[in-house]
């Protein structure tokens, strides 16, 4: 599985990253002419493939936020994996001698059937890869992604979300602890806030080691229209029950589409 996103690295301990770089984001979107979740579908050609001769792999579109429709067959064409000076791996110090190892390297495409989410643009009259924002080189995608995957993916096209307030705060014990969070349709266009895809946890170090979760079951979806707001407002000592008992430091987290890995709130109750 290859996730190119930073603050997801650290959930996901098998992913593997091309780029050392939140993604998506809202300029990947941006200039991105094709957004896709779909199967693998093979390559255009037998292999064996190499950077200087790389695949063109099939795709059939399940769904879809830009650019194609649910069942559409792309065709992604050079498949070609980041070139050393993007991949951290020792360089010979030769560009021309880099480049040509670069372009004998073997590359191996996705299996038949593989689940990916692709951000893509047009070159020319290809599909091709888009590279992540930051210019690190790497290729903004996800491979084998889960369903929470996609939908936590497809937040940063379509959905803002945003917790007011500090990050540090400070409450007082047997006192309602406010947690107010907006989530924005930023489409242009109708879109589906997946709620059930959040995930939301407390630690405390007056309960060192637990991870508490909520009583608090989320919708399973929101349909926003262009330009629509929804609000959640949360407080934590209903939400968590058995937590805020007495004096201590609590960190809520946060996960959810749109919000593109961790967010969290740090709570000193004194």
């Amino acid at each position: 599985m290859r996730l190119c996103f930073a603050i997801c690295i650290a959930v996901a301990s098998t992913a593997h990253a091309d780029v050392i770089f939140e993604e998506p984001t809202q300029l990947t979107c941006g200039r991105s002419e094709v957004i896709v979740a779909g199967t693998v579908d093979g390559t255009t050609a037998p292999g064996p493939f190499t950077n200087g001769q790389p695949p063109t792999v099939k795709v059939i579109a399940a769904t879809c936020w830009k650019g194609c429709q649910p069942g559409d067959r792309l065709e992604v064409a050079q498949w070609v994996d980041p070139k050393p000076s993007h991949s951290g791996k020792p360089r010979p110090g030769d560009p021309k001698a880099e480049q040509a190892m670069w372009e004998q390297a073997a590359v191996e495409p996705p299996a038949t059937r593989t689940r990916v989410m692709l951000f893509l643009r047009r070159d020319g009259q290809q599909l091709v890869r888009v590279q992540d924002s930051g210019g690190y080189g790497g290729y903004v995608m996800l491979l084998g992604a889960d369903d929470k995957q996609i939908q936590r993916s497809a937040g940063m096209c379509e959905v803002g979300l945003t917790i007011a307030g500090e990050r540090e705060r400070t409450a007082s014990l047997g006192k309602p602890v406010m947690v107010h969070i907006d989530v924005t349709n930023i489409s242009g266009k109708a879109a589906v806030f997946h709620a059930d895809a959040m995930t939301l946890k407390l630690q405390t170090d007056t309960r060192p080691g637990e991870d508490l979760a909520p009583t608090w079951t989320p919708p399973a979806s929101l349909t926003l229209h262009a330009g629509a707001k929804h609000a959640f407002d949360w407080d934590l000592t209903q939400l968590f029950p058995d937590a805020f008992k007495k004096p201590g430091n609590y960190w809520l987290t946060l996960d959810a589409p749109a919000a593109m890995g961790l967010h969290w709130i740090a709570i000193a109750v004194q």
